[in-house]
């Protein structure tokens, strides 16, 4: 105990061994630390959500030096625990990293799950559902470039079998990732019911009876392919001049032992 006292006592290490000169001339794109739990608000609508995950923080290093201060990284990032993720956050927290790290280029990745109620379409049971949400974020010289990755779930019919089958058709479950520039006045919300209303139906915690019968009847009035998800989605993006990086989607099929999977890349 005494050693640990000791040490804790301690006067601060004066070397600084990372911002030592290193004479190989290799610079290194991207160096830094992941897997950081990290924990944040998420604004959806009028709501905060809680938001967990993991951080990841990378900076360039040029050829000239040794090393990056990644205790400076986690430090950072720990002084955002619990705070709302707007855009003026995020860019406060790339802003005090590139200060902190002496740096004309940072990187920052947030990836995590949020839980939000959602109500059976004809009961109206409550229900909890989650999706992902990730963060990607460049600060470049002075050029703060965020974007966010939404993953959400659904379903499609496939028109192919409806047209041919004498009996129903077969369905299945659809992941749809929607990575769009995140800006000052992004509505999350507003995106997630973009892209859930371009689905063959979607898909919810809790049903009863009637809320699958309304679900089954939904998606079967509106057969997709994985091709017609994805160009469904971009049409609406563009029609209410929404800029994406890109839409993708994936069909986890049912009867094929394969899968289906589109994207279409934005503007």
């Amino acid at each position: 105990m005494r050693a640990i006292e000791e040490l804790k006592t301690t006067n601060h290490i004066k070397i600084d061994v990372q911002g030592e000169t290193d004479n190989r001339n290799i610079s290194i794109q991207k160096v830094g630390i992941t897997g950081v739990a990290f924990r944040s608000l998420i604004k959806l609508g009028q709501v905060e959500l809680p938001m967990q995950g993991k951080a990841s923080c990378y900076v360039h290093l040029p050829s000239n030096k040794k090393g990056t201060h990644m205790s400076r990284m986690a430090i950072a990032i720990s002084n955002y625990q619990d705070k709302l993720l707007d855009y003026k956050s995020l860019f406060e927290l790339c802003n005090n990293l590139k200060q902190v790290l002496e740096t004309d280029r940072v990187y920052l990745e947030l990836s995590g799950e949020v839980v939000r109620k959602k109500l059976a379409p004809v009961t109206g049971i409550t229900g909890y559902e989650s999706f992902n949400l990730e963060f990607d974020c460049r600060y470049e010289n002075d050029t703060f470039t965020p974007f966010l990755k939404l993953g959400i779930t659904g379903t499609s019919l496939c028109p192919a079998s409806k047209k041919n089958s004498k009996y129903g058709a077969h369905s299945q479950r659809s992941k749809i990732n929607l990575t769009i520039p995140f800006k000052e006045h992004t509505d999350v919300s507003c995106f997630i019911d973009l892209v859930e209303n371009n689905l063959s139906s979607s898909v919810y915690p809790v049903l009863k009876i009637a809320d699958e019968k309304f679900v089954t009847e939904t998606a079967y009035e509106n057969p997709k392919f994985v091709e017609d998800i994805v160009r469904s989605i971009a049409l609406a993006l563009k029609q209410e001049n929404y800029d994406f990086q890109s839409v993708e989607c994936t069909n986890y099929e049912t009867i094929h032992t394969h899968d289906a999977y589109a994207v279409i890349e934005g503007r």
